[in-house]
């Protein structure tokens, strides 16, 4: 009953309106009369051509603010899998009025906004009228700001990018090996079968380029910390081995190090393509790596000796350039068995590891910061690169999102080795977390 009298009450609207001669046609001004008025346009639009395809924009003139959660995304569900599927989507956070809080915390809601929100249809054959099609849609604006929060991506089409930045921290008084039994091992030496040492520790470095570690036990009736008798704290877990000058050898396990910071900013990270899990940090050159560890470079010191068990200083320094190349290629090694890497050509495992490119689960991204004028959720019937996109995206429901995340991963060399060494977590691309979610639930709004 209700929905005849709403069909009855429209038409007799229209009628009425029809009806009326002073409405019935526009009328038209004259330029005083045009000169009188002043107004914005609420609806905007233009036209290009790129890629193969005619693009018409229409968007409005606003800003659309969005507090939304979305119980579970799914878009473009087939036999074969979902295109976008993320559990817990948030739009906007709960924020001291700046940043995004806790609700516990939070004064208000920080919304997520569009700047002039348009849709853009991607045209094929546009001067054809015969061939015309419409193939694909974008969903997007001027500029998109704010917080976006996914409990877990499940599967994602289309186009991610990030940066990594990967940070080996300097260490000092460090084991070289864990015993043959127990080698490779993770970064602490404690109960790992690394041999006690019976000289002196020397002063800790207290410079900013080493990480000092906890003094160890002094002998009986020693009251200078500084001079210790005890195992290192950390180790770097490589099978013991030995170099020898002139018939004397000096072996790993009778030896403590120390060496310096090296790190990669601003490494690539990005995910392209349909229905992915991972995205991929490039760049890494992880053997090079290591020989900046080793062997120092042009603004930091190479591996040095700090205790040289039972060693005069006259055969450490014949011994020490083939302990270095020693120690790196074991370091290398350790690291490819943990990340799976092989020797392809047979010349060594240093090209192979240089290329590994390191997988990272966008399940493990929680929040994004979104600040751009080309984030988009797009529906195509073929592979379409819309203007301003960095990659084409694929057939079926898709979204661009650069800028995505940091990625901060910062160790002792020790711990990262260790834990790559004896760990399946960096090669299944988990090898740090990031973030959890922003919470999103303020007042009587509870709708999370």
């Amino acid at each position: 009953m209700n929905k005849k009298i709403t069909r009855f009450s429209f038409l007799a609207f229209f009628l009425i309106l029809a009806a009326s001669p002073g409405l019935s046609a526009m009328q038209v001004m004259d330029d005083d009369e045009l000169s009188d008025i002043t107004g914005q346009a609420l609806f905007v639009g233009d036209k290009v051509t790129e890629n193969g395809y005619t693009f018409y924009r229409g968007g409005l003139d606003a800003t659309l603010d969005l507090n939304m959660n979305v119980k579970n995304l799914e878009l473009g569900r087939t036999d074969t899998g979902v295109d976008l599927h993320a559990e817990n989507l948030a739009f906007g956070c709960t924020s001291d009025g700046t940043n995004c809080v806790p609700s516990g915390d939070a004064t208000g809601l920080k919304p997520f906004s569009m700047s002039r929100p348009y849709l853009q249809f991607a045209i094929k054959n546009d001067d054809n009228p015969t061939l015309r099609e419409i193939v694909g849609l974008r969903l997007g604006a001027e500029n998109v700001n704010g917080p976006l929060s996914i409990g877990k991506f499940k599967s994602f089409s289309g186009f991610l990018n990030a940066t990594a930045n990967i940070e080996m921290q300097g260490q000092y008084d460090v084991g070289v090996t864990c015993d043959n039994a127990s080698a490779p091992c993770r970064g602490t030496a404690q109960d790992q079968g690394c041999c006690v040492f019976w000289t002196p520790r020397p002063p800790t470095n207290d410079g900013s380029t080493y990480y000092e570690e906890n003094p160890g036990t002094d002998a009986p009736g020693d009251a200078d910390p500084n001079n210790d008798f005890s195992q290192p704290e950390w180790t770097l877990g490589v099978n013991d081995d030995h170099e020898c000058v002139l018939g004397t050898c000096a072996s790993f396990s009778n030896l403590t190090v120390e060496f310096e910071t090296q790190s990669r900013a601003g490494l690539p990270v990005s995910l392209n393509g349909k229905r992915q899990t991972q995205a991929f940090i490039y760049d890494l050159r992880l053997a090079d790596l290591v020989d900046d560890i080793i062997h120092g470079t042009d603004t930091t010191n190479p591996l040095g000796i700090v205790r040289p068990d039972g060693f005069s200083g006259g055969l450490l320094d014949a011994v020490l350039p083939l302990l270095r190349g020693s120690i790196a290629d074991k370091f290398k090694n350790q690291l490819a068995t943990g990340l799976g890497v092989t020797d392809v050509d047979g010349n060594g495992i240093h090209d192979d590891l240089n290329a590994y490119n390191m997988p990272y689960n966008i399940s493990n991204l929680h929040q994004v910061d979104i600040n751009s004028s080309n984030f988009g959720l797009t529906f195509q019937k073929e592979d379409i690169q819309y203007p301003g996109f960095q990659a084409a995206m694929p057939a079926g429901w898709a979204m661009h999102m650069p800028d995505a995340f940091t990625l901060d991963i910062s160790d002792k060399t020790s711990v990262f080795v260790g834990n790559i060494a004896t760990s399946t977590a960096a090669r299944d691309g988990n090898i740090i977390g990031l973030d959890p979610v922003y919470d999103n639930c303020f007042g009587s709004a509870q709708f999370c």
